[in-house]
């Protein structure tokens, strides 16, 4: 087997290839070839692999995809220009402070001060999401939360910006799983669209990527006890540890990137969070 990473937009990442040999129990020896990989930049071939993924969706390992949508809900994701010249990563023009007490305990003791629930369900000025970029190029900054009934099934459309440029964009869901039910290039049509969605065998993940000058959309329940959503852009020049960079505990946010979902419950159906503190 043999793996590469993906970019079709001129950003550096690492462009070494990762190989490795899978041999199963009481099976011959053969001889190895290195297989034929894409080039780095194949779109065509990238979104072709993407779009054949399914789940299994057998009596055995069903697919329990939501049929029906309580909450639509319409995150522009990309770059813009944050204090003057900084580029910071944004969703519907917010780019995300990093609060000095964790989201979770600030939640579950009621500390005032830390974060406010007015994150917009959908961009607050519409534009030309994947055509000319808008004068104005600034973001706003905030941490700021969405909060989202339990017991509820959301369908969040991601759609890529060209503010600064456009740029393949993956993003992560901490708390759940979802089901990938539809992706496409230029601005979704909330009329057309969601006609070519799978709603029969999606794949199901905590991450997807955001195409480049495309949409992706995604739809999960909010059906667990621990039911703390994080949705956040992840870089692909860092490591990513849970909890000290999500504010889900006190600790050095190592770099820009947003965090705008939270999900809320009664306080029956929330379980005690784990106090953690980084050093």
């Amino acid at each position: 087997m043999a793996t590469r990473s993906f970019m079709d937009v001129p950003i550096a990442v690492d462009n070494k290839t990762a190989t490795a040999i899978l041999q199963y129990v009481n099976s011959s020896t053969i001889s190895i070839i290195m297989p034929s990989i894409p080039l780095q930049n194949d779109t065509s071939f990238a979104t072709n692999f993407s779009n054949n993924l399914r789940s299994l969706n057998s009596n055995r390992f069903p697919t329990k995809v939501p049929q029906t949508v309580d909450l639509h809900l319409f995150f522009t994701v990309g770059l813009a220009l944050n204090n003057g010249s900084r580029v910071s990563a944004s969703i519907n023009n917010i780019s995300f402070v990093m609060p000095k007490i964790s989201l979770l305990q600030a939640h579950f003791f009621n500390i005032p001060g830390v974060f406010t629930t007015d994150f917009p369900d959908k961009p607050p000025t519409p534009f030309n999401y994947t055509g000319s970029p808008p004068k104005n190029a600034m973001t706003s900054k905030g941490t700021r939360l969405n909060r989202i009934p339990f017991n509820s099934t959301v369908q969040l459309v991601l759609q890529g910006t060209s503010v600064l440029t456009v740029e393949n964009h993956p993003m992560h869901l901490h708390g759940f799983n979802f089901f990938i039910v539809g992706r496409g290039f230029g601005n979704y049509n909330p009329k057309k669209d969601p006609a070519k969605f799978n709603l029969v065998d999606p794949p199901e993940r905590n991450t997807v990527g955001v195409p480049t000058g495309g949409w992706t959309a995604i739809s999960h329940p909010i059906q667990s006890r621990q039911s703390r959503c994080l949705v956040h852009a992840l870089s692909s020049r860092s490591t990513h540890n849970v909890g000290t960079e999500d504010g889900v505990c006190c600790g050095e946010w190592r770099w820009t990137q947003p965090i705008y979902f939270s999900s809320s419950e009664r306080p029956s159906q929330v379980l005690i969070p784990t106090m953690r503190y980084a050093t």
